[in-house]
């Protein structure tokens, strides 16, 4: 069969959608290494199908491999140049690797294809923020609120740039108009991370303090968000005037970083990576795509 009645024909296209359904459920399961087997195996079978590089490059970030995630998304887009959740991925994966003028380029070429955009909105005002344009980050991150206000990631960016102005009653009305989705535990622990943060510059150190207990008492911290827990707990410490307290979380939260972690954890602070939360385009909509496909097959 030719390159081109092959594309022409839904049926031949069946093996290939299963594997890429098999892909999206284990990323969704947790399980980022089942994800790029199922996926390495949809792009071996349909090289010229954009979506199977999609998610290949969905496994790939998940696994923390930020520049083979770049290339999949890369050849996502490359086939498909009019996608707007790929350029938002393929961005997110640049900026990772510290190249956020090419992540702000990626964002844009999604607004451009996909006028609000709601990742690609917060993504850009989040970047924005982090090269110091805080005026026209604020009004794209308040527009990507507006635009979707069930979306836990632009909400959270916004919310890091009212803190980073320390104006706390403002970023706790912002997180209490809004609140997670039930199964969305890693937008819950940010905003509980948030809320205490905000409470904190309030003055209100005992409600910090049970909205930090309220986050343990949710599972074990994950590492990444391990030295922003720790920090909070510093705070509430220094809040109740416990100095031994507060230097024993702090030791604590070095130790959460690493052996270089005074180094990183100044970098990533100035450079507001610790305070944002970037938006990849994740495994729900490839799942609501695929599932088109399968009732147009």
């Amino acid at each position: 069969m030719s390159e081109k009645s092959r594309l022409g024909n839904p049926a031949s296209r069946e093996p290939t959608l299963a594997r890429l359904r098999d892909a999206v459920a284990r990323l969704a399961a947790g399980d980022p290494r089942g994800s790029l087997t199922a996926a390495s195996e949809a792009c071996r079978l349909d090289p010229r199908w954009p979506e199977a590089h999609y998610a290949y490059g969905q496994a790939w970030a998940a696994a923390g491999e930020h520049a083979r995630a770049e290339r999949a998304f890369a050849e996502a887009v490359r086939l498909k140049p009019d996608w707007p959740d790929a350029w938002v991925n393929y961005g997110i994966a640049r900026y990772r690797q510290g190249a956020i003028d090419d992540a702000k380029t990626a964002m844009r070429k999604a607004l451009a294809r996909a006028p609000g955009h709601a990742a690609a909105l917060a993504n850009l005002g989040a970047f924005m923020r982090i090269s110091g344009q805080s005026e026209a980050a604020e009004s794209l991150l308040r527009l990507a609120v507006a635009r979707e206000p069930a979306n836990a990631g632009a909400r959270l960016n916004q919310v890091a740039d009212l803190l980073q102005e320390e104006r706390g009653a403002d970023a706790l009305a912002l997180l209490d108009a809004g609140a997670p989705a039930a199964d969305d535990s890693c937008a819950a622990r940010h905003w509980s991370l948030q809320r205490s943060l905000a409470l904190l510059q309030m003055g209100r150190g005992a409600d910090a303090a049970d909205e930090v207990l309220a986050l343990e008492r949710r599972g074990p911290i994950p590492p990444e968000i391990a030295p922003l827990w720790r920090w909070r707990r510093v705070l509430i410490a220094l809040a109740r005037r416990d100095p031994p307290a507060a230097r024993e979380e702090a030791l604590a939260m070095e130790a959460a970083l690493g052996p270089d972690g005074a180094r990183r954890h100044a970098r990533t602070r100035d450079h507001g990576a610790l305070r944002s939360r970037q938006i990849l385009v994740g495994p729900e909509r490839a799942r609501a795509r695929l599932s088109a496909m399968g009732r147009r097959a």
